[in-house]
């Protein structure tokens, strides 16, 4: 296996599954712009190494990711559904059960069985031809295309940057940061 350190980030290539884990875990793997450049690194090191077939991306610490640290650069956000919407503008923490309902999983299972249920999954992605898994993956992508997903995530990016920059949001995160010892409660 090959590992490598990036900002926040831990960068795994085992034969045809490569894993990016999250490692903040201090700051509930809250993304930083240096975190979100070293996810963006290793899926452009995954995507052109044609012995990957698979990428698996999880997180160090109890949970996944608390959000992003406004620092004034933000990350493509990217929300498909109206449940996923809906989530996003309330700010609501879900379940896994309605993660699931709401089509953002495809499964749940017990914490103790994910690290082998995740890997099983891998394993059986992996036995596909890399050129079945290749035109698959361009087969959604222009999928998304057609139905103008490119649009609406760049107006998304755009609002996101208006409300983001405002003076309103700017004094609510102090708020919220001046109320909240750990990361985690921030969210």
């Amino acid at each position: 296996m090959e590992t490598r350190k990036l900002d926040h980030v831990v960068y795994e290539k085992d034969g045809a599954t490569a894993r990016i884990i999250l490692d903040n875990p201090d700051r509930a793997n809250a993304q930083t712009s240096e975190m979100v450049h070293s996810v963006s690194e290793a899926l452009d090191d995954a995507q052109y190494d044609y012995d990957i077939k698979v990428v698996i991306i999880k997180a160090n610490g109890k949970g996944f990711c608390s959000g992003h640290i406004p620092d004034g650069s933000y990350p493509e956000f990217k929300a498909e559904s109206e449940a996923s919407g809906k989530i996003w503008r309330s700010a609501a923490q879900i379940t896994a059960e309605q993660a699931l309902e709401f089509g953002l999983v495809n499964r749940v299972v017990p914490r103790d069985r994910l690290e082998a249920e995740v890997e099983e999954l891998a394993a059986n992605i992996a036995k596909a031809p890399l050129i079945t898994l290749q035109a698959t993956k361009a087969g959604i992508l222009r999928a998304w295309e057609t139905m103008g997903f490119r649009t609406h995530q760049q107006a998304s990016n755009d609002l996101q940057a208006v409300v983001t920059g405002s003076r309103e949001f700017l004094e609510y995160m102090a708020e919220l940061m001046k109320k909240s010892a750990k990361p985690a409660d921030r969210v």
